[in-house]
């Protein structure tokens, strides 16, 4: 089986079985993960995994999915978020969710390895989010080889491991994020909630074998306030940037919000007088990219409408070298990032300011 046909599958069943439960019936359970004090020395004195071989969540925890993800070297991730017993998440005029403190976000690194002679998926990493008395706090544990636990990292770690299926294994450098990196993209200034956001969580999933909008059952399962008007069908809603349904416009401009816009955009980590703005719910214009020159280092069009080749935005995008975008986060190039490339090739004109 190729490697890219694998990840596919597994993609979609691991999407089926958090659709399926991201809904299910009861009463938030009382919090039993990261309940007090520091962040603890391992995966398994956090209280987060009621089973780490299997790598099965504590009972608070709502897996949920996004409609355009982040790329970290091909990664496999599984997300889920918890909140305290009788607290719910609320939601902003911009889309954000206010999730209330002693709420917790984990997210789950997943690399295929060959195994016994056959491909298979294994953990890396788990990153976590606590909201505390001050804020958001962060912390990044690396698995072991047995996936049987994982320890606390206090700095940067680059490991190169042995990747892919029987037959096509290759060498990757995985990085492992600090805390303090983290809080490069999860900055003070914009919404450090990334991933959870209403235009992003606003899909269908399968719940109890049927089609569900995930805001409604995030809703009924108690995570969302029950006051909040989500009117999942008026949202502005993301794209999955690999779907062929969706108009190359549609596509590309998620894959930059994703990957791109909590830097650039007022208030994000990029320098305040930087006029980009990659958020997907701006028109074309307000974005200052098409035939608007770059700022600082070099003059150039962020985007020149038929000319990916010379257009900065793919430019940084493709590059291997001290201007690649993003900067940080990851060692390889997005494969997925070729849809910007092929929306740049096929604009004829821009849009009026």
């Amino acid at each position: 089986m190729k490697i890219a046909a694998f990840l596919k599958s597994h993609v979609i069943s691991v999407a089926i079985v958090l659709g399926a439960s991201v809904a299910a019936a009861g009463t938030q359970p009382g919090a039993t993960c990261l309940r007090a004090g520091n962040f603890p020395p391992t995966l398994v004195a956090t209280g987060c995994y009621a089973d780490l071989r299997h790598q099965r969540p504590a009972a608070e925890f709502v897996p949920y999915e996004i409609n355009a993800p982040l790329w970290t070297d091909g990664a496999i991730k599984r997300r889920y978020m918890s909140v305290p017993a009788g607290q719910t998440a609320s939601v902003a005029a911009d889309g954000s969710l206010d999730l209330p403190r002693g709420a917790v976000l984990m997210k789950e690194f997943r690399l295929v390895f060959a195994t016994a002679g056959v491909a298979a998926e294994r953990p890396v990493e788990t990153r976590l989010m606590r909201r505390g008395a001050s804020g958001w706090e962060f912390a990044t544990y690396r698995w072991n080889d047995a996936g049987t636990d994982g320890v606390l990292l206090d700095r940067h770690l680059d490991v190169t491991l042995e990747v892919g299926a029987p037959g096509a294994l290759r060498e990757q450098v995985y990085g492992y994020p600090s805390a303090n990196e983290c809080r490069y993209c999860h900055s003070e200034s914009a919404s450090q909630v990334l991933g959870p956001t209403i235009e992003q969580l606003d899909r269908m999933v399968r719940v109890a074998g049927r089609e569900s909008n995930q805001l409604v059952a995030l809703q009924a399962r108690g995570v969302l306030d029950a006051k909040a008007r989500l009117q999942p069908a008026a949202v502005h809603r993301i794209v999955d940037p690999g779907d062929p349904r969706a108009s190359l416009e549609q596509r590309a401009r998620s894959y930059l919000h994703a990957n791109c816009a909590h830097c650039h955009r007022p208030g994000g980590w990029s320098p305040p007088p930087l006029t980009l703005d990659l958020r997907f719910d701006r028109s074309l214009a307000q974005t200052r990219t098409c035939r608007v020159a770059t700022q600082y280092w070099e003059t150039a069009p962020r985007v020149a409408p038929g000319r990916p080749e010379v257009s900065a935005l793919w430019r940084r995008l493709r590059s291997h070298g001290l201007d690649r975008m993003p900067p940080f986060g990851s060692n390889e190039r997005d494969p997925g990032a070729d849809v910007v490339r092929d929306w740049i090739a096929s604009l004829d004109r821009c849009p009026p300011d």
